[in-house]
């Protein structure tokens, strides 16, 4: 039973038990009798965490055990009840495990697990069938990646793209980033998923270079639990130097949430890309805790202004209040200043009369195929065609719906 215990307490403390923002989750392990333990686990981001802890313990107790010289291999099963989903009362989340446990151990196989609830249940059940196949995927061929264009407001040019990974399934279809990257990371691939997605851009970014587009810049998202490797910049570098391309043209775009979860490293690692040519952007500015600070502390080349604040922009005068903010700051520190989500006229004559550098957005082009891209580049009249329609002109005041919004607008252009 100690050694169990045991098992059970150094599988929680492993360094990299868990892929969520959690340094050190609460935890405690009791002795219920009868082989069987109660554990309480605290402090989570959020309950789909719970599925990947569950693995994890399963897969330990699943190993083999020394005892009094015998070889024992235990069939664990687990039963999971949920603060507040299935109750507030601590009597009746343990006895509502205890039931999902009974239910689990009426199954035949070994290492099985139930939560009480049903829906978590199921959309646990859901996260371990794409997780096992997400394993497979890479060997399969199944993921691509698509192109996002980055458009210079003022000359209509595509001057960079972000590589965005897309994932064909099979049986499943299209399946969302948002579904699958989030397991990636828990179940320990983000990094050979990460390696691949850049090994892939770059490749395809040296032979638009090759085609003559030299100044093309290819942008690439890296994930928190990259941001925990100190091989990191070794291992961009590498791959930099591999295809032959001048540093600068590779973008590493990191979030907010990424440099809070990992500030120590992160500024160390950011820092020695950057010493080595790389540009940096910050991603989703504005949604984190202290984006100005980290404008002075990480030696940050892009800024992108995250879609939320053009949701409703330019028709509420605050969010056109804090874009303008964005960019005049971002342009005092000599940064360029990139606008997402762009999708409307009135929005790209706006944010051209802030002086905003570039914009991305279904404005202009969804992503793209490489080959789409490549028809892009080589014949952009589509975007100019747009450009001329939304005929930005020289810089002059809003019509008169919004006065406030025009006020804003002459600021930040003439103040």
């Amino acid at each position: 039973m100690n050694k169990v215990r045991n098992a059970l307490h150094d599988t929680i403390r492993a360094d990299d038990t868990m892929a969520v923002p959690v340094d050190d989750p609460g935890f405690s392990v009791s002795t219920v009798g009868n082989g069987e333990f109660v554990m309480l686990l605290t402090d989570l981001s959020d309950t789909e965490c719970t599925t990947w802890i569950v693995q994890r313990v399963l897969k330990r107790l699943g190993a083999v055990f020394e005892l009094d010289g015998d070889e024992l291999v235990l069939d664990a099963r687990i039963g999971v009840s949920l603060f507040p989903t299935d109750s507030e009362e601590p009597d009746e989340l343990v006895a509502f495990s205890a039931a999902a446990l009974r239910e689990a151990k009426s199954g035949r196989d070994f290492g099985q697990f139930l939560f009480y609830n049903k829906t978590m249940n199921d959309r646990s059940q859901h996260q371990l069938s794409l997780k096992s196949q997400l394993f497979r995927a890479l060997e399969r061929e199944e993921f691509f990646l698509e192109y996002q264009p980055s458009i210079d407001i003022e000359s209509g040019s595509v001057i960079g793209l972000e590589a965005l990974l897309r994932w064909h399934q099979p049986e499943r279809g299209l399946v969302s980033p948002v579904d699958f990257i989030p397991i990636a990371e828990h179940a320990g691939l983000i990094d050979e998923l990460g390696e691949w997605v850049m090994r892939t851009a770059l490749e395809e970014l040296r032979q638009w270079h090759e085609q003559g587009f030299k100044n093309l810049r290819m942008a690439v998202n890296f994930s928190a639990l990259q941001f925990r490797r100190a091989d990191l910049p070794d291992r961009i570098k590498s791959v930099i130097a591999e295809k032959a391309l001048p540093p600068s043209s590779l973008v590493v775009e990191i979030t907010e949430t990424t440099l809070i979860q990992n500030l120590d490293s992160a500024i160390e690692i950011v820092q020695e890309l950057s010493d080595a040519g790389v540009r940096i952007a910050l991603d989703d500015f504005g949604t984190g805790y202290s984006s100005l600070s980290y404008l002075q502390r990480f030696p940050i080349d892009l800024v992108k202004i995250d879609k939320s604040f053009l949701r409703d922009f330019p028709a509420k005068a605050h969010d056109t209040e804090i874009v303008s903010a964005v960019v005049s700051i971002a342009h005092n520190l000599g940064l360029r200043v990139v606008a997402e989500g762009v999708e409307t006229e009135r929005q790209f004559t706006v944010l051209r009369n802030l002086a905003c550098d570039e914009i991305q957005g279904f404005l202009f082009s969804k992503p793209l195929s490489r080959d789409a891209v490549s028809a892009l580049m080589a014949n952009p009249s589509s975007i100019r065609r747009t450009l001329r329609h939304a005929n930005p002109g020289e810089f002059q005041p809003l019509d008169g719906q919004n006065q406030a919004l025009a006020d804003v607008v002459s600021h930040a252009r003439f103040g």
